[in-house]
């Protein structure tokens, strides 16, 4: 049994994610569901998050204890909240939510990703201000433009770009080995100050534009899997 543990926080219905506990079981892995949070045991005093304790698979969990945490939820959806009364859902969900910002802001240990303001797992960014952080970051996007088609006029003939998903995790990244997609990815993830994110071009090479990003990407392909646990672990898959 390990003596760390590596929390993942997603939704009940997160396939992924319990895939994952499984996998990296040996390293502690340790699910912990929006219903935990009405778990008895947790405890946090702002400012002295060493000594705070999180409830997780049914056991109490000191936060000396966590080597690294994984956010796949970017906040508690009332819905899976089945313990509560409904009338009180709403309310609780953002109670827990605004709970889980302040503890997972003031963890120490590793994680993917840190908290934004209002989101668990980073920058809760509208397409149009990922667009802007490219943009800032250096990395061409794709013309964003609004308006109220004529129905007599002609529909514009647009040429397909094949679209080219990266994924950045910290410093590796997956998806494709174009140089500039890649150098492009991890310039976006990080203006946006986040480790693990989904970046999507159009075309490739210098050609490329930037068109979406995502703060949860797919995980479950083993190369990628084994970075992010590497990641939350800091060591590389050969070390002891």
């Amino acid at each position: 049994m390990a003596d760390k543990s590596l929390l993942i926080v997603a939704s009940a219905s997160d396939e992924t994610a319990r895939q994952l506990a499984t996998l990296w079981k040996n390293d502690g892995a340790r699910l912990v569901l929006p219903r935990d949070l009405s778990r008895p045991g947790w405890r946090y005093q702002p400012g002295q998050v060493e000594s705070s304790v999180a409830a997780a698979d049914g056991e109490l969990i000191p936060a000396r204890q966590i080597s690294g945490v994984l956010t796949r939820l970017g906040s508690i959806p009332e819905d899976e909240l089945i313990e509560i009364a409904p009338a009180d859902r709403e309310y609780v969900a953002r109670e827990m939510n605004a709970f889980l910002l302040a503890w997972l802001s003031a963890l120490r240990c590793p994680m993917l990703n840190r908290p934004g303001n209002i989101c668990l797992s980073g920058p809760n960014w509208r397409p149009e201000q990922w667009a802007h952080a490219a943009s800032q970051a250096g990395v061409p996007v794709v013309p964003a433009r609004r308006h109220v088609p004529n129905e007599n006029a002609p529909s514009p003939v647009l040429r397909f770009v094949p679209p080219v998903t990266v994924t950045v995790v910290g410093k590796k990244c997956f998806g494709s080995e174009d140089n500039f997609l890649q150098v492009s990815a991890r310039r976006i993830a990080c203006h946006a100050n986040v480790e693990l994110l989904a970046v999507t071009f159009a075309g490739s090479g210098k050609d490329a534009r930037f068109l979406s990003a995502n703060l949860w990407p797919n995980i479950s392909a083993p190369d990628v899997a084994d970075a992010v646990q590497e990641h939350l672990l800091g060591r590389s898959r050969h070390s002891p």
